[in-house]
């Protein structure tokens, strides 16, 4: 009752000030229910908001970015006029182009020149990866734990492979060492 009885109100005083000839284009505004609030929401959190006369069309924020995650746009016409406050909510896909290059190099490595043990893990991570891959619903978290076990467990592979090079460099040193020993060895009772 109280709003039909202000907007009775609002259209006399309209017609009123119409007819006397001293209304401008932000009074008549006001006088029609504005400004409005308009807030743009991404995730659960305010990403911008503003003002914005009755029937006006909103500005487009814009593009967002966030790591893990592909923005689709929002979930707002541009073209519809605004008439109340508005809230208006990004829409946003997981990203799983990150976990599909992190597999596509897991599975590059060749697991046959470790030992069944050290190729395990990265095996493990491997399934745990086109598990996370296969989810419906994925989390961008999902998504970065699973890169991160993989990249660990080459980076452990890495590692191991690393120290068994320096291994196998020391043991040929200390076997050229010894050679050159032996040889020294049977040259000095051949002089004597």
């Amino acid at each position: 009752m109280k709003r039909i009885s202000f907007l009775v109100i609002a259209v006399i005083l309209v017609v009123t000030a119409v007819a006397v000839g001293n209304v401008n284009k932000d009074d008549l505004t006001v006088m029609a229910g504005g400004p409005h609030l308009v807030t743009f929401m991404s995730k659960g959190e305010v990403s911008s908001s503003e003002s914005v006369n009755h029937l006006q069309i909103v500005t487009n924020p814009g593009t967002l970015t966030e790591l893990g995650y592909i923005f689709e746009g929002w979930d707002w016409n541009f073209s519809t006029p605004i008439t109340d406050d508005t809230v208006i909510h990004a829409k946003w896909s997981v990203n799983r182009s990150s976990l599909s290059q992190a597999l596509e190099h897991a599975n590059s490595v060749n697991l046959n020149r470790f030992s069944a043990e050290s190729a395990s893990r990265l095996e493990d991570a491997i399934l745990h990866g086109q598990g996370v891959l296969a989810l419906e619903n994925v989390t961008a978290s999902q998504i970065a734990q699973a890169v991160s076990y993989i990249n660990s467990a080459i980076a452990d592979l890495e590692r191991n492979t690393s120290w068994l090079i320096w291994l196998g460099v020391a043991l040929a040193s200390v076997l050229v060492a010894a050679s050159i020993i032996l040889v020294a060895i049977k040259l000095k009772k051949k002089r004597a």
